[in-house]
């Protein structure tokens, strides 16, 4: 893994570690999404749902 910018990151046990409270962590963090619960790779810090819960189903739409 690369080293991060914005802390002094660590690899402990073959485990990358970043400093507590850093700006950057999220970057490899696995989450879980809100919609479905699927593990995914967040794009940004705010980002809490997978790709495939983002994009809506053409299906779900009201045609009115």
């Amino acid at each position: 893994m690369a080293k991060c910018k914005s802390c002094d990151s660590i690899t402990i046990n073959g485990v990358h570690t970043h400093e507590p409270r850093c700006p950057d962590a999220w970057r490899d963090e696995g989450r879980e999404c809100l919609e479905c619960g699927e593990k995914f790779k967040p794009d940004s810090i705010h980002h809490e749902v997978c790709d495939d819960c983002e994009v809506p189903d053409e299906d779900d739409e009201d045609d009115e």
